[in-house]
C-alpha cells in the first residue's frame, strides 16, 4: 500500500515508541519521511534501519526545548524533502 506515496512528513520523537512505529507504517506506506528526535545514537540506527530498500528517510539531531536546534533541524529537514 502507498497511501502516502508523494508526501513529505516530519516526525518528532520519531527515534523511539510512538514517534519510531509511526516513521516504520510511514515508510512502508511510501512516504518521504524527516524525523526529528534527541538520542543520536538511537535515530541514526532508526535511520539506518528503516531507509533500507532505497527508502526516503533522514533524522535530524534537536532537543525539542532548544528553540535554536529545533530551527536548524526544521530548516534541515525543509531541504531534504
Amino acid at each position: 500500500m502507498n497511501r502516502y506515496s508523494n508526501k513529505k512528513i516530519l516526525v518528532t520523537g520519531g527515534a523511539s515508541g510512538i514517534g519510531k512505529a509511526i516513521c516504520e507504517r510511514l515508510i512502508t506506506e511510501g512516504a518521504d519521511l524527516a524525523f526529528i528526535d534527541r538520542n543520536s545514537e538511537a535515530g541514526k540506527e532508526v535511520e539506518q534501519e528503516l531507509g533500507k530498500n532505497e527508502a526516503s528517510i533522514r533524522f535530524f539531531q534537536a532537543e525539542l526545548t532548544n528553540e535554536n536546534e529545533v530551527e536548524k533541524a526544521f530548516q534541515e529537514s525543509k531541504q531534504f524533502l
